[in-house]
């Protein structure tokens, strides 16, 4: 069986562990593979390293970090098919849609941050003096394993164009990605210590990642649960720079003026490709309750269209789970619908007996207060909720510690407005898609900070006032 070792300093990490995990093939259930376990020595050695390498990047011309990028971009875009492969043996995304919404975006944001970094006023002359922008340091990046690859160059590319070093701490559950990236951007001719990779268990090396003393900035993607307990041991450890990307439960708007098959299609989407395992997913579906029978119709027939299956087979729309552990979490939230006597519609085509497969599913008449509509299921579950009116679905849309996402369809001015009223970081009107150049995060609980748009770079560059 292969074993991966961790990379830093632009190499293969020399000790030798004793200790790896296993990762495994969620649409067979076999494990495929064995990655190095780090330790606490190990994230020690990775701080020096990127400490080191610190002194000389941070005062590199931008311009040459913008060459790496792009070559990064580029090494990217000919590898693609290795990545496609990597990312849907590791969680089970489907190839049909690996390569749009994992690969591209990562190529986007490669290139995006090449031509930010170009362009960046780094010092500003004013009447009283110099305003200069400033990389933090030794950067941690903490990231999910269901965006392997994009969530990691979201922040990772940012964080180098800002002069920042980097150590990214990927998810156990799907760690590869983050190595083969190590060896492209060194390949694009990034330095060595600047781009470094531990491999673990979150439970063992976030804390101490997060309380780490010469870490300067830290930067994490994954459960709000999670994030607000790391985050506070960041920030009461040495004030670092902290950004949380977390949990969503986001709602989308159906407003009487707005198109209903349209609204449909787009929750459909988000909720049921990648079978659910998105923060950012619109897994509440508000409705006016007179269209409770066309909604239904409409759901029945894109549920149904679905092919779940094998994620390599190119006619799959909806792969597997993450793992027996979300397959077991999201069955019983469904069968707790059911058992409330919901109106449930699943698929009436066939999922493989092997694997973590569930059939996408919809649950109709949910109250504001119950589970389904108000916690993260994590899964290719949509809750369609009922109102009267516009007053009462922006309430509902509102109600929860979450605000990360959110959509309104109908008329458009009516719906602008509706959208600047809605809690959450990111709304999108009549299926308006989300850009690079837009920065991405979340209200309330679901985080703080930004990532994308020139507002993402920014993040990892603190502000000097020199007085002259």
């Amino acid at each position: 069986m292969k074993k991966y070792k961790m990379i830093i300093g632009g190499k293969n990490n020399n000790t030798i562990c004793p200790d790896t995990f296993p990762i495994t093939n969620p649409s067979t259930g076999d494990v495929f593979c064995e990655v190095e376990k780090a330790r606490p020595a190990d994230v020690d050695k990775a701080v020096v390293t990127a400490r080191n390498a610190f002194n000389s990047w941070h005062t590199s011309n931008p311009c040459q970090r913008a060459l790496i990028l792009e070559r990064t971009g580029n090494l990217i875009e000919e590898h693609a098919e290795l990545f496609i492969d990597t990312i849907t043996e590791e969680i089970g995304m489907p190839i049909k849609y690996c390569r749009e919404w994992q690969v591209d975006n990562s190529i986007s944001e490669a290139h995006y941050y090449a031509k930010i970094v170009k362009q960046y006023p780094f010092e500003k002359h004013t009447p009283n003096g110099v305003i200069r922008r400033e990389p933090y340091g030794v950067t941690a990046l903490m990231t999910p394993w269901n965006y392997p690859l994009d969530q990691i160059t979201l922040k990772a590319f940012p964080a180098i164009a800002a002069g920042n070093t980097v150590i990214v701490k990927p998810s156990r559950k799907a760690p590869l990605s983050a190595l083969i990236l190590a060896k492209l951007m060194k390949k694009a001719g990034l330095p060595d210590g600047v781009f470094n990779v531990v491999t673990g268990l979150g439970n063992e090396l976030g804390d101490y990642l997060a309380t780490h003393p010469d870490i300067r900035c830290f930067s994490f993607t994954g459960s709000t649960q999670v994030g607000l307990r790391i985050g506070g041991l960041s920030t009461s450890s040495n004030a670092k720079h902290t950004l949380l990307e977390m949990g969503g439960k986001s709602a989308i708007l159906l407003l009487r003026s707005g198109d209903a098959k349209k609204a449909v299609k787009e929750a459909a989407t988000s909720v049921f490709i990648n079978s659910g395992q998105t923060c950012c997913a619109f897994t509440r579906l508000l409705i006016p309750k007179e269209k409770k029978e066309e909604i239904e119709n409409y759901l029945v027939q894109i549920i149904n269209s679905y092919k779940v299956g094998n994620p390599k087979n190119p006619a799959t729309d909806i792969g597997p789970v993450v793992s027996k552990q979300a397959y077991d979490k999201i069955n019983a939230y469904i069968t707790a619908a059911r058992d409330e006597q919901m109106t449930i519609i699943s698929s009436k085509n066939e999922i493989p007996e092997r694997g973590w497969y569930i059939k996408p599913t919809a649950i109709i008449g949910a109250s504001a207060e119950m589970k389904i509509a108000k916690e993260e299921i994590f899964g290719p579950v949509l809750t369609v909720i009922l109102y009267e009116t516009e007053a009462e679905a922006l309430q509902i849309a509102n109600s929860l510690e979450y605000g990360l996402d959110g959509a309104v369809f109908g008329e458009q001015a009516e719906a602008e407005q509706i959208a600047r009223k809605m809690q959450a970081g990111n709304v999108h009107v009549n299926g308006a898609p989300y850009n690079i150049s837009m920065p991405f995060g979340g209200y309330k609980q679901s985080g703080i900070g930004r990532e994308g748009g020139i507002e993402g770079f920014e993040e990892y560059l603190e502000t000097k006032s020199i007085f002259i």
